[in-house]
């Protein structure tokens, strides 16, 4: 055996040893904490003081009390109706319907049951993700360090649990799952459901994300841009028919659906106002800043902003996907995370797209020095929200609410830098447009084995082709 393959041998297994037990310490560390803090089942929130203490408030507010309420007969989007049977609630905010008809089966479960089986939820979720990520990194490295099939599994396997470690070491992800915020859920499967190969699992993961209305519309945009059409059509036509289901059976059948729709409207409107008061200093998008900072920001104003961001996501993501994959996704999601109502942990998408688009561009030196500064930025912000080290140095500065501030200026100046230097590519440089739909993109992988245009369908082909 060669001496340099002899050497490789010996520090692989160690450390894959080393990094998975790495893994399983954060995840069950994360667990332990998060089902040791858990409210009460009837406990009050005061979102001034306790929520950031109080676990899975989310899950409680914005899940198991719902479904309970539905699975009851009942319509949560009543908000009065519901605030009155919840007192000590949130009110229910506008989830699509569907969202209430995946997680019934957990409307049936006492508090601890269900409260526990959302932690096992969450958490297979983020090792899910990681992993992929983990795995997509590999595809992206030079065969010569992670050879194809055998010879390269534990290298695969290592960077499956760094992709796992990365994401718990990101605090919005690490927050959301704490709050067990359902975001955690419909945020970090958004952009395996963009650029996962098998179309099964794209369009399920689509439908998944459409139950988070402003999340899906992302999704949903990014992949129309891609002209990934039939994806993005037939992930929102199975989100509908869920929700359908689902609103058929809170309005009690097809005469109830007129008395239910008012009741929607009621929740948009009342939902929409006191959570625009009341999480001002979780928001990460322009409007949502400039409204913490004191500034009065009209519905015109705030429309028209969604709008441009919505709008120069398309065409950002359009005059790029055929050259850079991840990057186009990663500008999709930037723009319509800082032109639309988002919260803090939110940002954690656009963890996967950043280090995909790293790879993307590590091969060319003049593409790591025109984007680097914005890819740096983006990971930043997206890393950082509510990190005790932040907090501590904003409190010693005065300034309050300092590490989300500071995650709002690093995405805003990532994304700006970024769309700089991108322009400053297609200035300078020609190339020839290829449609997302007609280019397999592990023809170009570094790895030399072939695959076929079949197999990229076949269930379970994307993991194999590593």
């Amino acid at each position: 055996m060669p001496l340099k393959r002899r050497f490789d041998a010996r520090w692989e297994i160690p450390l894959f040893i080393v990094s998975i037990v790495a893994m399983i310490a954060l995840a069950v560390s994360l667990v332990r904490k998060a089902l040791a803090d858990r409210i009460d089942a009837d406990g009050a929130v005061d979102c001034g003081k306790n929520l950031c203490h109080l676990s899975f408030v989310d899950f409680r507010d914005a899940t198991w009390r719902p479904v309970s309420w539905f699975v009851m007969g009942n319509n949560p989007y009543d908000t009065q109706t519901y605030l009155q049977h919840f007192p000590n609630s949130l009110d229910y905010p506008t989830y699509a319907p569907g969202h209430l008809l995946l997680w019934a089966p957990l409307g049936w479960a006492d508090w601890n049951t269900a409260s526990v089986v959302a932690a096992v939820i969450g958490m297979t979720v983020i090792i899910a993700t990681g992993c992929w990520l983990g795995l997509s990194v590999a595809e992206n490295i030079p065969a010569t360090l992670i050879p194809a099939g055998r010879e390269g599994a534990i290298r695969r396997g290592m960077l499956a649990t760094w992709g796992v470690i990365l994401l718990l070491l990101s605090r919005p992800v690490s927050l959301a799952y704490y709050l067990g915020q359902p975001s955690i859920v419909y945020v970090l499967l958004a952009v395996p459901a963009i650029m996962v190969r098998n179309k099964y699992i794209g369009v399920i993961l689509v439908a998944l994300c459409c139950m988070k209305p402003h999340i899906g519309l992302a999704v949903v945009v990014v992949l129309i841009a891609q002209s990934r059409w039939r994806r993005a059509l037939l992930g929102v036509g199975l989100s509908a028919a869920l929700s359908l289901a689902a609103v058929l059976v809170m309005a009690g059948g097809v005469s109830g659906v007129p008395r239910w729709v008012d009741s929607l409207v009621g929740n948009i409107s009342e939902s929409s106002s006191r959570r625009t008061a009341d999480w001002l200093d979780e928001r990460i998008d322009i409007v949502g800043s400039l409204q913490h900072a004191g500034l009065g920001i009209s519905t015109a104003t705030t429309v028209a902003i969604a709008i441009a961001g919505v709008v120069a996501a398309y065409f950002l993501v359009r005059r790029t996907s055929y050259r850079f994959e991840s990057i186009s996704v990663l500008l999709g999601l930037t723009l319509v995370t800082v032109t639309l109502y988002h919260l803090s942990y939110d940002a954690a998408w656009l963890i996967a797209p950043i280090v995909l688009g790293s790879l993307e561009v590590a091969s060319d030196p003049r593409l790591r020095k025109r984007l680097a500064p914005g890819l740096a930025l983006l990971f930043f912000g997206a890393a950082i929200s509510h990190y005790y080290i932040f907090d501590r140095l904003g409190n010693e500065l005065g300034v309050a609410n300092f590490s989300i501030w500071l995650m709002r200026v690093t995405l805003y100046a990532g994304a700006v830098l970024l769309i700089a230097g991108l322009w400053t590519v297609f200035r300078t440089r020609q190339h020839p447009h290829s449609s997302a739909d007609n280019v397999d993109p592990r023809a170009h992988s570094t790895h030399a084995h072939p695959i076929s245009a079949e197999a990229s369908d076949t269930p379970g082909a994307d993991i194999a082709a590593t």
